[in-house]
């Protein structure tokens, strides 16, 4: 099967629709495709369901812009189910926690295909809820990759959704989504 992992290797990824929680349900025709690089060259944007282009921020050459933007639109273009289901999962999470509705088996049920898009082990290692007044506004876990042995986070929250290096070292003590 294609997997997206390519789109990791290296870099962040998220999603979003730069609303910033305006409390208006998700504009999911402006949904993008955030790329940062890790050695810090900057980020790139792609539109996820429009054909306008990509952009940069201006840490970023264009020649590297050239490069990340052919690789994104191999990765995509690659498996267009895959990124139509890809798609879905990111707006459907997106408004959950926009609108308030999001549920922690709703999170880990989109965190396990996402990473199994990426190719991550879809098992958690750790699980971080966050509350405010009684909603869950963000859910992080993450997430070994199996070949590299190399920790990721999948961060999901009103304004964004994350698949990213680990910020930090957690334990290597497997959560199985389906028995926890």
């Amino acid at each position: 099967m294609t997997t997206l992992k390519r789109l990791i290797q290296g870099q962040d990824i998220a999603f979003d629709t730069h609303q910033a929680g305006d409390g208006q349900g998700v504009k999911w025709r402006e949904l993008h495709l955030e790329k940062r690089m890790h050695e810090g060259s900057g980020k790139a944007r792609f539109p996820f369901f429009d054909h306008a282009k990509a952009s940069s921020s201006s840490r970023m050459s264009a020649d590297a812009l050239q490069e990340v933007t052919k690789e994104v639109g191999r990765v995509l273009q690659k498996n267009p189910e895959l990124t139509k289901k890809l798609g879905k999962i990111v707006v459907e999470s997106l408004q959950r926690f926009s609108d308030g509705t999001a549920t922690i088996e709703d999170g880990k049920a989109a965190a396990k295909q996402l990473a199994g898009y990426f190719d991550l082990d879809e098992n958690f290692l750790r699980v971080v809820e966050d509350y405010s007044e009684g909603r869950l506004v963000s859910l992080k876990t993450v997430h070994i990759e199996p070949h590299d042995r190399t920790l990721h986070e999948i961060y999901q929250s009103q304004t964004t959704l994350e698949i990213r290096k680990a910020r930090r070292n957690y334990p290597l003590n497997i959560i199985h989504p389906d028995r926890h």
